[in-house]
């Protein structure tokens, strides 16, 4: 949206989920014409445009670096207008050089994805009658940098 160049950001956030999303939209802005972002949508990335980002859930509170990769992605998304599939899912701290750097809650972040497939399957049959086919259906792929400088 038009503006001065400012990052909005609207949900219950903590300082750290902030400076992640900070570092994201910094990170994709200096790399815009490297990805073809600027030319995607005719417009300047640097200047006059704000960026909003809700987290939904509001009264839910987020914070943690872990969604630095996801913010990225996002962004990347919306300034080159191409979808993510909508049956991924990541976590990862990012850094201002494109590194992606090790996250901790791992374990249970793969149990809420299988949480949310089994919620796909029928709704409210229990996990155990699913668990082998939801185990078969995760894939897991380790990131150890996103972007060389």
């Amino acid at each position: 949206m038009a503006g001065k160049g400012e990052l909005h950001l609207t949900g219950q956030l903590g300082d750290v989920i902030k400076v992640s999303a900070q570092i994201a939209l910094t990170w994709v802005r200096a790399r815009a014409a490297e990805l073809g972002l600027a030319a995607a949508l005719g417009i300047n990335l640097l200047e006059g445009r704000d960026i909003h980002i809700h987290f939904p859930a509001g009264a839910v509170p987020k914070d943690g670096s872990s969604a630095g990769v996801t913010l990225v992605t996002a962004l990347v998304s919306l300034f080159s207008q191409k979808r993510v599939r909508s049956d991924t899912a990541m976590t990862g701290e990012m850094t201002l050089r494109g590194l992606v750097l090790p996250v901790g809650g791992i374990k249970d972040k793969i149990l809420l994805a299988k949480d949310v497939l089994e919620q796909a399957f029928d709704g409210g049959c229990p996990w155990r009658q699913h668990s082998k086919v939801v185990i078969q259906s995760l894939t897991c792929t380790l990131c150890l940098t996103s972007y060389l400088t």
